[in-house]
């Protein structure tokens, strides 16, 4: 049973673990001994007490999220002091009872309990030892790992045979469980293969089984798939070194990148067959994680479309997989989401070679046609959906229908409650999720956003549904009048104050309407790991989650971002967490490219990503610039590692100033990933050119609106400028750049490649003016004659192959070689840069 579906005590949980900074809360003891004073009596008192404003800074809403220490409520008030039993007590009691899941758990409960039990553990024991009701109640069984080194000693080999030995009368029933994916789900279970010992025992009858296996439908599986598909089957990561097959084993994991994957796996038979010796199994373009940046020079690119075409996936490649992973579930599962998310991409970009009533035609295996079928079920249903008579949208002065993405956003939102939406910049998301909000009926709708993007979501709520009540960063109290939809839009920056706890959510949560939808956009922006701002904006934007839901079990939440991961796996977790209200704990959020494709499995699964295709053209020009004028300044950089990658970043802009400069005209927007010492110096560039200037960055916003106003003759000539320069903020939620501007230069880049695409999707996107779209990237090289060094080259690169930690979990891409991290890449970069001038130095 899902952890969200368990029963919570209203003024206790659900809730995201909180991790309070120092001094943040009393102690245990003596914040305990504070409420006990207080001579609350009941759960309700307590809640009623925390919504009062009474309550102390330091003492938690949440405590049992907050504190090791924490027993239960009764302890808490003081009501029943000690009267709750140990986590251990509590278990061995729930497991006398024979019972076995935790419906029956509810239905016992209701019965009455002895003292000290409390109804639920899974909040009384949330950091003392609870995981999963399975795990709770099943009591028969070793400990995982006791269990599997049994197992291993049967010599099973395939799911067949497991299941055939459960079936044996001398199974031994009390200590290993005929499920073990569910018992040791949150205990570490891997796979079928894990448990019975295969990883590990991998002769050359077996391999060339596996190969024999994979070669008729290795061509169809994206390297996001096969990557499942090996670590099911332990050779993802595996070790191998006293396996005297491990040169196979080992270059199986060239698969992931090759063009040619079939040939890769008759290769490998081949080496079986004839003992033949290793070959270059990868030939593929990608440069891997230590080699050369591309060529350096005026390096121009032509693309309409930043990104690759989704390529056709055959539904009965699932069937062929099946027996390969042992009917792992999991990977099943996966595929099929894959393969569903893949036939929407082709139908949303209108891709010519898809036809939706061919599709529905198609008869294959029994998984091929589960697959089909969950596609065409959710295709009929979402472009079926009946529009209520509130959306008003138009453009051109004439009704807009929903598109399609717009239909099944709404769609999703309706039948599975929590929803993310990644799709790329210009899909049309913000409709999407106002569409959604009237399809659900909605009374009350919450929009959190940046704030500079309020007015326009105020404007676009009035377009698509002219009779709605809008609220814009308002504390409250609300009354809307009358029955239309109503919208209350607040910024993020608000939730870092404390009225938003102490007002706000109090207000919007027991307004005379009840809050039924909360749409967050760009919901990357609330960190999972950051300084104290975004710490409180963050457990701000929880709070009112978890108020709405305890008030509203069918509160539907939709997510949006292009960019929903930048930094790390923690913001996937977060992510996740605060769209579903489930905790995403189990999967690991360590730096490797197999947990950013775990998550990719999840945000597949939870949301949509479109990747739109616009009919502008984009004409990429890489530029060479000559680092030897800030030689000394890098060499001296390089020796006293001082600044880090700031500091290496304000040296390569001197460099580029003149490149800049020269490329600076009328309708340029230019963006930095920095902002001290760089904005100014841009400034600067443009006003040595006789160009006006605005700037957009997280603390000054001021040339935005006067950049969007460019054309228009009849606004002053104070109120209009030439020149943006954009910092990050300018990557996200802004609108109507692509009516002005027509060039981008990238003075600094940013980290990922889906933050370079939303970059340039501010000019590229619907409703652009211009055919064409130039970008500019300057390089700093060093060279001399014989080899270079270039950071901006290393960084681009990176960029050009989505080598990145983000790209792998929003895009299911798997890079060539461990995914290096910032200062990994800035050290090997330094290492480089020293090599090289050792080199000249000797030379």
């Amino acid at each position: 049973m899902p952890d969200n579906d368990t029963p919570t005590e209203p003024g206790i949980g659900p809730g995201p673990t909180q991790t309070p900074t120092a001094g943040k809360y009393r102690p245990f003891a003596e914040a305990r001994a504070f409420v006990r004073s207080l001579g609350l009596k009941s759960q309700r008192e307590w809640s009623d007490y925390c919504k009062s404003g009474r309550r102390p800074v330091d003492i938690p809403t949440t405590p049992h999220t907050v504190y090791a220490e924490w027993v239960d409520l009764k302890d808490w008030l003081g009501s029943g002091k000690g009267s709750t039993k140990s986590f251990e007590e509590v278990q061995e009691y729930a497991r006398s009872l024979g019972i076995r899941t935790f419906e029956e758990w509810k239905a016992h409960v209701k019965g009455g309990l002895p003292p000290g039990i409390p109804r639920n553990p899974q909040d009384t024991f949330r950091i003392k030892g609870f995981t999963t009701w399975r795990a709770f109640l099943d009591r028969k069984y070793l400990p995982f790992a006791e269990a599997r080194a049994l197992v291993r000693t049967w010599g099973l080999r395939t799911k067949r045979e497991w299941k055939a030995r459960t079936e044996q009368p001398d199974f031994p029933r009390t200590k290993i469980p005929s499920s073990p994916w569910d018992t040791y789900r949150a205990d570490g279970w891997v796979s079928l293969d894990d448990w019975l010992g295969n990883e590990n025992r991998w002769s050359r009858p077996q391999i060339r089984g596996f190969l024999d296996s994979l070669l008729p439908v290795v061509h169809d599986l994206s390297p996001a798939e096969l990557l499942v598909i090996l670590k099911r089957k332990g050779l993802f990561e595996g070790d191998f070194r006293k396996n005297s097959n491990r040169s196979i084993l080992e270059d199986l994991i060239k698969l992931l990148n090759a063009n040619d994957p079939a040939g890769v796996v008759q290769n490998l038979v081949d080496r079986l067959d004839q003992t033949v010796p290793p070959t270059d199994l990868s030939p593929t373009d990608t440069p891997t994680g230590d080699g050369e940046p591309p060529p350096l020079g005026e390096d121009t690119l032509n693309g309409g479309w930043v990104g690759e075409p989704e390529q056709p996936r055959d539904p009965d490649t699932v069937d062929g997989v099946a027996d390969i992973v042992n009917d792992d579930q999991s990977v099943l599962d996966f595929l099929i989401e894959n393969r569903v998310a893949g036939y929407w991409q082709r139908v949303l970009t209108g891709d010519p070679t898809f036809s939706v009533e061919d599709f529905r035609r198609h008869e294959g295996g029994t998984r091929s046609n589960l697959t089909r079928d969950r596609f065409l079920e959710e295709y009929d249903a979402a472009m079926s959906l009946l529009i209520p008579p509130t959306y008003a949208y138009q453009k051109v002065g004439r009704l807009a229908p929903p598109l399609p993405m717009q239909r099944l956003i709404a769609y999703r939102v309706l039948k599975q409650k929590c929803v993310g939406n990644w799709s790329g910049v210009g899909a049309g998301k913000t409709v999407s999720a106002i569409l959604s909000a009237l399809v659900v009926e909605a009374q009350l709708t919450v929009v959190l956003a940046f704030n500079s993007t309020l007015e326009m979501w105020e404007g676009e709520i009035k377009k698509v549904c002219p009779t709605a009540q809008v609220a814009v960063k308002s504390r409250g109290p609300f009354e809307f009048p009358g029955a239309g939809p109503a919208f209350v839009v607040m910024n993020y920056e608000s939730f870092q104050q404390e009225w938003a706890k102490t007002e706000f959510v109090p207000h919007v949560t027991t307004a005379g309407r009840r809050l039924d939808m909360v749409i967050i956009d760009e919901i990357q922006t609330v960190r999972q790991r950051s300084g104290a701002e975004e710490s409180a904006r963050r457990g701000g934007v929880n709070h009112l989650l978890n108020e709405a839901r305890a008030r509203n079990e069918n509160l539907r939440v939709l997510g949006m971002s292009a960019t929903p991961v930048i930094n790390d796996l923690h913001e996937a977790r977060v992510t996740l967490e605060m769209i579903t209200g489930r905790s995403f704990a189990h999967i690991p959020t360590r730096y490797s490219v197999a947990n950013a494709i775990t998550f990719h499995q999840q945000m597949i699964r939870h949301g949509l990503r479109l990747r739109p295709r616009y009919p502008v053209t984009v004409e990429e020009a890489v530029v060479t610039v000559d680092g030897r004028p800030v030689l000394d300044d890098l060499r001296a950089l390089g020796r006293i590692r001082l600044g880090g990658i700031h500091a290496l970043e304000r040296v390569l802009l001197r460099a580029k100033l003149d490149a800049v400069r020269d490329r600076l005209r009328p309708g340029t927007l230019v963006y930095t990933q920095f902002i001290e010492g760089f904005v100014d110096e841009l400034i600067g560039a443009a006003i040595g050119k006789g160009l006006s200037v605005g700037v957009f960055t997280g603390d000054d916003k001021s040339g935005l609106d006067r950049f969007r106003n460019r054309l228009k003759p009849d606004v002053p000539a104070a109120d209009r400028c030439d020149v943006l320069i954009g910092s990050a903020p300018v990557g996200t939620g802004v609108d109507g750049l692509q009516e002005v501007g027509d060039r981008l230069i990238f003075a600094s880049l940013p980290w990922t490649a889906a933050e370079y695409d939303q970059v340039i999707g501010r000019l590229k996107r619907h409703g652009a003016r211009f055919e064409r779209i130039e970008v500019f990237v300057p390089q700093v090289v060093l060279t001399d004659g014989n080899s270079n060094w270039s950071w901006d080259a290393y960084r681009f690169q990176c960029i050009r192959f989505k080598r990145t930690l983000a790209d792998a979990v929003i895009d299911g891409t798997v890079p060539e070689g461990r995914l290096p991290t910032r200062d990994e890449m800035f050290r090997q970069s330094l290492a480089t840069l020293q090599e090289w001038m050792d080199r000249v130095a000797r030379d």
